[in-house]
């Protein structure tokens, strides 16, 4: 049997830094990731990793994977970074970011700032 979801009350470490802000002023200001499992029958199930730009409501990476790690999401954040050709450092860093993942295990939304 396959576990998909380890319910954790994070409520103590996690801080709503969107704060349901669904309408951002323009693109690239904020973006949510999101992994969602797909049964297949040749694989078992997969992981769909996106990342979707809240200004236009459109997804602008992603990744499937055979496992939900932390690693896919940081992949499917640094090709938007790339696709969006953003040069500039995100305010939250991937590193910090991936520490914090590595921490929780789960991301299911993130603030993503361009300074």
């Amino acid at each position: 049997m396959t576990k998909t979801t380890v319910s954790k009350n994070f409520s103590n470490r996690l801080r709503n830094i969107l704060k349901r802000d669904f309408d951002p002023a323009s693109p690239d200001a904020t973006w949510c990731t999101d992994i969602t499992y797909i049964w297949t029958y040749d694989d078992g199930f997969v992981y769909l990793t996106s990342v979707m730009d809240l200004f236009p409501r459109k997804i602008i990476s992603w990744v499937l994977t055979k496992d939900m790690t932390a690693e896919s999401v940081l992949e499917a954040i640094k090709l938007a970074q790339k696709r969006r050709n953003i040069r500039k450092q995100l305010l939250k860093t991937l590193s910090a970011l991936q520490d914090s993942l590595m921490r929780s295990d789960i991301l299911t939304m993130a603030r993503l700032q361009i300074m």
